[in-house]
């Protein structure tokens, strides 16, 4: 009932711009009803909804991807702690993630923190990544992810591929701990220090501190220089907007 008394608020709401139902007890037909609010594209401005802390699990997320993979102008959806695994990240990945000419919707920032996707789930999304052209921020922290190079390879080539992320966390998980070299030798680059080097716009990058100390500083040193240059760019763009002066008349 509430899930409907909000469906009909939106339809009057104007300057509607964000949705925060975190820890509200939504059921996946909850979630059904959102998809249909959000099918309806609301407003022109409603561009964030956050449903953190509600246990509707995959089969919410089926529900709620049906309407919202219609809709065009939400650009932040947070789905933290809300018991999601493989199948739902798979229906993220593949029916929101993916262009397709059935997808209008254009998501700029997805977190699935603290959620259950495992490697299955994470592939899954490894491989809509790949292909996104929209996604700024993606927030895996907390699901699970191993530290098998089944994972940690095909994410790191999914992400090296992407060419829209600036913003990437995948700490509280062991993706990406490497056994100790043996002695008097060296292990090559870790594979997120190369995937810094290649996407030097990624100037947020959480891994887990359970990483062997010469990656964690490598990659600490590559993200460092990522984000100096970053800077430099921003305060030379703004150093080239010359005001306009007036014209002496002659």
């Amino acid at each position: 009932d509430g899930i409907l008394v909000l469906m009909q608020y939106t339809q009057v709401a104007e300057e509607l711009e964000k949705l925060d139902l975190m820890d509200n007890d939504i059921t996946p037909r909850g979630c059904g009803l959102l998809g249909r609010m959000l099918e309806r594209a609301v407003r022109p401005n409603f561009a964030k909804l956050v449903l953190d802390h509600n246990l509707f699990g995959d089969e919410g997320v089926l529900a709620l991807v049906e309407g919202l993979k219609m809709n065009g102008t939400l650009k932040e959806l947070s789905l933290d702690y809300c018991h999601i695994g493989p199948v739902g990240a798979q229906a993220l990945a593949t029916q929101i993630l993916t262009p397709q000419p059935t997808n209008n919707c254009k998501l700029e920032a997805l977190s699935l923190k603290g959620n259950i996707v495992g490697p299955q789930g994470a592939l899954a999304l490894a491989e809509a990544i790949r292909v996104n052209g929209t996604l700024r921020s993606i927030n895996l922290a907390d699901n699970c992810l191993g530290d098998d190079d089944v994972l940690l390879r095909p994410l790191a080539a999914a992400l090296m591929a992407n060419g829209s992320l600036t913003s990437v966390a995948l700490d509280l998980n062991v993706i990406g701990r490497r056994p100790p070299p043996p002695a008097g030798t060296e292990l090559p680059p870790h594979p997120f220090t190369e995937l810094l080097a290649t996407r030097t716009q990624i100037v947020e990058f959480k891994v887990s501190e359970r990483l062997l100390p010469a990656d964690c500083d490598a990659i600490a040193a590559q993200l460092k220089s990522n984000q100096d240059e970053f800077a430099k760019a921003s305060k030379k763009k703004k150093g080239g907007k010359k005001k306009k002066g007036k014209k002496k008349k002659g």
